[in-house]
Parts: structure tokens; sequence; C-alpha cells
């Protein structure tokens, strides 16, 4: 994917989720549409953090406490494999993630 700068696709990823952040604090969208979409960045982008990061956000916002528990350590795992900094996400990376923790490289 040499066709853009890395730059300016990372802004539009940081615009596009501010955007979810911000119709989650409004209110507008029903919760169901929200755990929908969530569940949806993590069947389509299995292998990004920043899909679980956020799905994990969406389904603590909704009162979805498992589904967070469940998302955020995958999350934690996939940021670490990718270069990410594993200390910032504050608990053991993969652990109690079932399955859904193990990183397939």
């Amino acid at each position: 994917m040499g066709d853009g700068n890395s730059a300016c696709r990372g802004e539009k990823v940081g615009k596009y989720y501010i955007g979810v952040l911000r119709n989650l604090t409004q209110g507008l969208v029903p919760d169901e549409m929200w755990l929908a979409r969530a569940r949806e960045w993590i069947v389509r982008a299995s292998e990004d953090w920043l899909s679980y990061s956020m799905a994990a956000l969406v389904f603590w916002f909704c009162d979805k406490p498992e589904e967070a528990r469940h998302a955020a350590p995958v999350a934690g795992c996939l940021s670490a494999s990718a270069g990410g900094h594993p200390g910032a996400w504050g608990f053991p990376l993969c652990a109690g993630a079932g399955d859904a923790g193990r990183v397939a490289h």
C-alpha cells in the first residue's frame, strides 16, 4: 500500500474514531447498533489492535463489561505484537482472553 501517506491515513483513522467517541457520548445511535458495529470491527479486522480497543470501549460504554474484559486484553496483545508498549495497558497481555487472546503470526 505505497499509494498514500501513512500520516494522512493515520489522521483519517484518528478522525473516524474521534467521531465514534463523540457519537457515543451524544447518544444519537442506539446501543444495539454500536454493539453490532463493535462486533463487526472484531470480525473484519481481527488482527488490528485498534479495532479491539475501540470495541472494548464500545462494550464498556454500552454496559457489556464481560465483552469489554474480553476485547481489551486482545487489543493489548495485538498492540505489543505490532511493536506497541505492552505496559501501557496495565494488565498482563493475553491473560484471561481465552482463544481470542492468541495471535497467529
